[in-house]
């Protein structure tokens, strides 16, 4: 029998992997379409953009994949992981870049769901979390502030070199403030900043993708703020690296 409590957890991690599934599944066939429309328009076109039967089952077999890798079977899991690789990459032949986001969108729950089994799972993830709203709130702030030169243009026209550094220096500077250790000063700036970088680099890994699929949203499911895919965009590529590290049983700085 499976504790409330931990089906709670497998509702809501399978919940938040499906969606996601779901808006990279249409992301993907919209660019398929290569519809020629503005970009206020293509989300509007982005929002008719239907799954079709052999996406769907793909996604039902990555669901089921990681509710096998939840309950430690994890040979069926890969196997069966593997397979959707496989047979995206066969209906994708001309484009890698299908293959690659899937693999980087799933990673993330399946590095969750193995964080769970820690005694610090709630301190990782309320840390990959804090940390992450605070890169990108300052970012923002920073950046409408002051403005200035733009990051990356042709990525994400908004992003602004004077919001990156903000997004740097505040969420270091709490670190410092919060987990202050003197042996431990150096360890704490370099990994700060180092965090903060990974956070935005993931911002803009999605950017990325959403200029490719030419949308601006990965969905309106999250009314006046996109979808699934905008909210985690920076906390996907930050949870995998806590997770790498965790694996290589490096000593992170937030955990006494």
């Amino acid at each position: 029998m499976i504790a409330t409590n931990d089906f709670l957890f497998l509702l809501i991690v399978q919940s938040f992997y499906l969606l996601s599934l779901w808006e990279y599944f249409r992301l993907m066939k919209f660019k398929i379409l290569k519809f020629e429309e503005n970009i206020i328009k293509s989300n509007f076109l982005l929002s008719k953009t239907k799954i079709d039967l052999k996406n769907f089952l793909l996604i039902f077999s990555l669901i089921v994949s990681c509710i096998f890798f939840y309950f430690n079977v994890f040979i069926i899991s890969l196997i069966l992981f593997s397979f959707c690789i496989y047979l995206l990459v066969i209906m994708n032949k001309e484009n890698f870049l299908f293959s690659f986001g899937l693999v980087y969108i799933s990673l993330p729950f399946y590095f969750l769901i193995y964080l769970s089994t820690l005694a610090d799972f709630k301190f990782y993830i309320l840390f990959i979390i804090f940390f992450s709203l605070l890169v990108d709130t300052s970012a923002y702030l920073f950046g409408s502030r002051i403005g200035g030169r733009k990051l990356a243009p042709l990525i994400s026209p908004n992003k602004t070199i004077s919001g990156a550094l903000g997004g740097i220096f505040v969420p270091t500077l709490v670190c410092i403030i919060i987990f202050y250790q003197k042996d431990l000063l150096v360890n704490i700036t370099f990994f700060s900043i180092f965090f903060s970088c990974i956070v935005q680099c993931g911002d803009l890994l999605e950017s990325k993708f959403k200029r490719i699929c030419g949308v601006k949203d990965s969905s309106n499911i999250i009314p006046g703020h996109g979808g699934l895919l905008d909210r985690f965009d920076g906390i996907f590529l930050f949870l995998i690296l806590i997770s790498l590290l965790i694996i290589l049983d490096y000593n992170l700085f937030f955990i006494s």
